[in-house]
This record gives structure tokens, sequence and C-alpha cells, in this order.
């Protein structure tokens, strides 16, 4: 039987070694070519280092570890940093996408809160517009039921004629008959602003509707911008439409409250003056009451006397002054 050798270690170089790590094929980087593309790589890379070409030409000697040693560690270096910028900027992309998401939803609700306030306002002003037209609708057929009234009476008062003092009733029947003239001529003219008055509601009630229209329009600008914050499908430009819509909404509002003031103050402004009007007239009705006689006549209602009754003074006054 042969003796055995003892087998080889090959945890190390065997003895005699010279210090170089051989790989298993050297020829291309013997080449010069590679070589040289090898020093412009890591200079394009920014290496701070020269890289030395004796270094590039054996790898695997112990005398180029250091220099390979640092343009490896400090490839590693940059890498580690790239990947710390990466996550900077993924973290203020975030930050910035989450403080616009919290702006965007904030002007977005007070939007639409403004525009509930104000359609609650539009409802509000339309109720009281409507109760006021339907109370004129009843001061219109109660005036029409006093003229019949009035009418009938006085075809009475001709049929019975009991009349006092003939000659004093002639004289007062004069000068309420120039009052009432004069009444005549204030109830047109009351008239025709009442009717300028309604021509300017109805054309206030087609703007008003042309404002619902814009309004309705920007709620579906709102409702869409919504939802894109909810989707977080914005951009810059989608924010700055919010705002310019928003702000529009703010200067549309304004003009539309001014509109809303402008016309109760000349409501009320008519109203004040019908009332004023309707007063006086009553006082020559009562005053047309007084000349039949102290006690007056059983025929001739004496109250709630309005300014329609002057279209039948007229009628009457005309007839009885022969």
């Amino acid at each position: 039987m042969e003796p055995t050798t003892p087998a080889r270690s090959e945890k190390g170089p065997r003895r005699g070694h010279d210090g170089t790590v051989r790989i298993k094929d050297e020829r291309p980087l013997q080449s010069k070519a590679y070589r040289k593309a090898c020093a412009e790589y890591a200079t394009k890379l920014l290496y701070p280092y020269d890289v030395p070409k004796s270094a590039l030409a054996s790898v695997g000697a112990i005398t180029t570890w250091p220099a390979l040693l640092g343009l490896l560690s400090w490839l590693v270096e940059e890498a580690d940093e790239t990947d710390r910028m990466k996550e900077r900027v993924n973290s203020i992309s975030d930050a910035s996408r989450a403080r616009e998401k919290a702006l965007g939803t904030a002007w977005v609700q007070a939007g639409q809160a403004q525009t509930l306030e104000e359609t609650a306002m539009l409802d509000k002003i339309e109720g009281l517009i409507r109760a006021d037209y339907d109370e004129l609708e009843g001061e219109n057929e109660k005036c029409e039921k006093i003229i019949v009234d009035n009418d009938t009476a006085v075809e009475n008062i001709k049929d019975s004629g009991d009349l006092d003092d003939p000659e004093e009733y002639e004289r007062k029947n004069r000068e309420i008959r120039g009052h009432v003239g004069e009444k005549v001529r204030e109830v047109e003219d009351l008239r025709r602003r009442e009717k300028e008055a309604s021509e300017d509601r109805q054309r206030w009630e087609q703007k008003t509707g042309k404002e619902k229209e814009k309004e309705q329009k920007l709620r579906d600008q709102i409702s869409e911008l919504t939802q894109r914050v909810d989707a977080q499908a914005y951009s810059h430009d989608d924010l700055a439409q919010l705002l310019a819509c928003a702000r529009r909404l703010d200067e549309e509002t304004c003009q539309l409250q001014e509109q809303i003031t402008q016309c109760d103050s000349d409501t009320i402004t008519e109203e004040t003056q019908a009332r004023t009007e309707q007063n006086t007239l009553q006082g020559l009705c009562h005053e047309f009451n007084e000349c039949i006689g102290t006690g007056g006549h059983p025929a001739i209602p004496r109250a709630n006397f309005n300014p329609e009754a002057s279209d039948f003074l007229k009628r009457t006054f005309g007839s009885l002054a022969a």
C-alpha cells in the first residue's frame, strides 16, 4: 500500500506565493482600452481621486487594494447618499401633497357652506316676496268688493232722494270732487310705478334665475374638484381653478346681495307711499259721508274706503252735480 500524501490546504496560498490572486481569465483586464474605459467611467462618476492604470493592470495584487477599495467605498457611500436623498425627496413630496389636499378640502368645504347659506337666503327672500304678492292680491279683491258695494249704495241714494240741504251738499261735493281728481291722478301715478316695480321684479327674477344657473355651474365645478381631491388626482392648476371659482362666487354673491337690498328698499318705499295715499283717500271718503248729513245715509258704508274707491266717486259725482 502506497503512503498517502497529506491534503493541501485551500484556505491560503501555497508557500512561496507572491501575494497575487489570479482570476480565471485576465485577458480583458490586460486590454489598454478596457483600463482606459474603467478610468473614464470612474471620472464620470465624479470620483475625487485618480485611479492608477497600474491598479487596473493588476487588479488582484495586494498593492492595488487601497486604491480599488477606496473607489469601491466611495461608490457604496454614493449609493447610500442617493437612497437617502430619494427618501427625503419622497418625504417632502408626500408632505406637500398632504398640505395641498388639506388646503383644497378646506376651500371646497368653505365654498359648499357658503353656497348653502346663499341658497337659504334666496329661498327666504322669495318666500317674503310671494307673501307680499298674495297680500296685494287679497287687498285688490277687497277693493273690488267695496267698489261694487259703493255703486249699489249710490244707486240707492239716487232712488231715495233723501238728501238734506242740497246746496251745502253741492258745495262740499265740488270740493271733494276736486280733491278726488288730484287723488285719481296720484293713484294713476302710483299704478304706473307699481307696474314699473312689477317689471323690475320680473327682471330681477330673470336675473336671479341666471344667477342660480351660474351657482349650479359653480357647484358642479366644486363637486368635480372635490372628487379629484378625494381621489388625489389633482394638480396646482386644479387648485388655482378652485380658488378662482371661490372668489368669483364671493363677488357674485355680494352683487346679488346689493341688488336684493335695493329691491327691498324700493318695495318698502312704494308700500309706504301707497299706504299714505290710501289713508288720505279714506279721509276724503269720510268727508263725503259727512257731507250727506249729520248722521249720514244708511245706504252708504262709512268705513274701509281705499284708493280703488276714487273711480266710483268720480263717476258718481259727475252724475249728481248736474
